[in-house]
């Protein structure tokens, strides 16, 4: 299952993203979870659950993680996440990445995660990660805005980045901001979306990454018909950048 440590992988659907993909250090594009995962999730147990009319929101889980010779000691993982919305709330196990100004949010929520005992290049080491994010959408006029920013900061990365150059065991501090703004008039069936993301991946005695990323949407029934049209950049480690451009039709049931 989902690990319940960050908002963007973890509790957005990826069928309600804002942008065309996740964020790169999650997964999204030609990047990596920072994070240990087994194809983005991992075995275990989750609890979560809500109160104050669901605008509090908690999930907390005891996992596997790191498995193998990395975890001689056979260490479990912990991971939590709380959420606060201050707005309308957020109830059930997956959030939109985007509400198209269907709904008033501004969530407000951190999550950390942790596995001790594990050997980490040739020593042994804890890896720990906490994150901190917002998130607000809401109506403007006749149109809508969204708003995400992570922060996020990772002792140990028991995988590294390989894609931006981070090694086994390196000390990471990553963030992101994206918007988007979904335009008030109509153009012909549907109506656009623009967007934006501005990614970073800062290293301890390393080189620092930015990954840009821009498009727009063209909504024609809410996220169950939409095409896209993304512009991303991202490194290859020690080699030259490489940019794409992406199209994209989604059509949902």
């Amino acid at each position: 299952m989902y690990v319940p440590f960050t908002r963007a992988y973890g509790t957005e659907s990826t069928f309600t993203l804002l942008a065309l993909d996740l964020p790169q250090t999650q997964g999204g594009g030609r990047g990596a979870i920072f994070y240990p995962s087994k194809v983005g999730r991992d075995d275990g147990i989750v609890v979560w659950g809500g109160f104050w009319k669901g605008r509090i929101q908690y999930r907390a889980g005891v996992m596997d993680g790191v498995e193998g010779p990395s975890n001689p000691s056979d260490s479990l993982r912990f991971a939590g996440r709380v959420s606060l919305n201050l707005l309308d709330p957020e109830a059930g196990w997956f959030n939109r990445g985007t509400y198209l100004g269907e709904k008033r949010v501004l969530a407000l929520s951190v999550g950390f995660d942790q596995q001790a005992d594990l050997v980490i290049a040739d020593a042994t080491r804890t890896y720990r990660a906490w994150t901190a994010d917002l998130f607000l959408d809401r109506p403007v006029g006749r149109g809508a805005l969204t708003v995400e920013a992570s922060y996020s900061d990772a002792h140990a990365l028991p995988l590294g980045l390989p894609f931006a150059g981070v090694p086994v065991g390196a000390d990471s501090r990553m963030a992101y901001l994206q918007g988007g703004f979904l335009l008030p008039w109509r153009l012909g069936a549907g109506r656009l979306q623009v967007y934006g993301r501005a990614e970073k991946i800062l290293v301890a005695d390393g080189d620092d990454t930015s990954l840009p990323s821009a498009g727009l949407n063209y909504v024609l029934r809410s996220h169950d018909l939409k095409l896209t049209a993304d512009w991303s950049r991202c490194p290859r480690g020690s080699r030259p950048a490489t940019s794409a451009l992406t199209f994209q039709t989604q059509v949902g049931f």
